[in-house]
């Protein structure tokens, strides 16, 4: 597909996952099943959404990373020490997850709060060999997950699943962000939903396909993009161990202008043959601000 737009030299063209609305989903949600199917049910597909790849311009923001911000663009480039001395699930918990404690403190203005509720690692040399990774239990530290190239805004929801649960899907991303508060934060919830909530790593309904995906103990939900030739698109090149990305899933404020960033990983055009996989901590967070007492609400 050729790409009329004027390109920098450092731009890249790629290709990006993207999905596409369907009339099914007027009386059938998008799915995405990650469990086995049993062999009797008689409905055995495992989900009803599909993607096709589209080339799309990503700007390179070396040199102007200090431009881009949270409640204006949905992400931000920051420093933070090279932590890359942390190679199993334990000195991630106990040495990179303050850390990033800290840094979120130190970016954000007036947080009360920070919960931190996942994190994997992440290896690009699973692209090429569907065999190394199930994708079904994401609570398993030492499985490393692949770069997702599809566009999106990540898993959001979290409705816990028993064995007599009722799978619905009436939430829509936003709301099932706040559940995902109530089911981390058990009876400091009620406190913290009365300041401002994000979720730091919904937008035009036309954009955007609310996706539940279920697993065998709990129902998430993405929000995956269909194309949109006004969108914008960047990366920083050559990002350096001591440079973080944060982006925001979900704001609970409706008045700033980027209440969460689409995002998907690409191959870069440049690489040199042999270079190593590229692979990366990704951590998910709840962050609080503008928090009040009881009494403040009150009045």
């Amino acid at each position: 597909m050729e790409l009329k737009t004027r390109m920098h030299a450092a731009d890249e063209i790629a290709s990006v996952q993207f999905t596409a609305w369907k009339d099914l989903y007027h009386i059938e949600k998008p799915f995405m099943m990650f469990m086995d199917i049993p062999a009797d049910s008689k409905d055995r597909r495992v989900t009803n959404v599909d993607f096709s790849c589209s080339d799309i311009r990503i700007e390179d923001i070396r040199g102007r990373e200090k431009s881009f911000q949270l409640d204006e663009n949905g992400f931000k480039v920051v420093s933070m020490q090279d932590t890359r001395a942390c190679s199993d699930p334990s000195e991630i918990e106990t040495r990179y997850l303050p850390e990033v404690q800290r840094l979120l403190r130190r970016e954000i203005d007036g947080v009360d709060r920070v919960f931190i509720f996942d994190w994997r690692w992440r290896n690009a040399e699973l692209l090429d060999d569907d065999k190394k990774i199930s994708n079904k239990d994401l609570g398993d530290r030492n499985e490393f997950m692949k770069p997702s190239n599809t566009a999106h805004v990540g898993i959001l929801a979290f409705e816990l699943l028993s064995p007599y649960s009722i799978l619905t899907s009436e939430d829509q991303a936003p709301i099932a962000a706040l559940k995902r508060v109530r089911s981390q934060l058990g009876q400091d919830a009620d406190k913290m939903m009365k300041g401002r909530i994000r979720i730091i790593n919904t937008i035009q309904k036309s954009d955007f396909l609310d996706t539940d995906q279920v697993r065998a103990t709990y129902i998430g939900s993405s929000m995956f993009m269909m194309k949109n030739e006004t969108m914008k698109w960047y990366f920083l090149r050559r990002q350096r161990p001591d440079e973080v990305l944060l982006f925001k899933q979900f704001d609970s404020k409706d008045d700033v202008k980027a209440r969460f960033c689409p995002h998907a990983a690409f191959l870069q055009n440049d690489v040199p043959i042999g270079s190593p996989p590229r692979m990366s901590v990704e951590v998910r967070a709840l962050v609080f601000t503008d928090v009040r007492s009881d009494d403040e609400v009150k009045e």
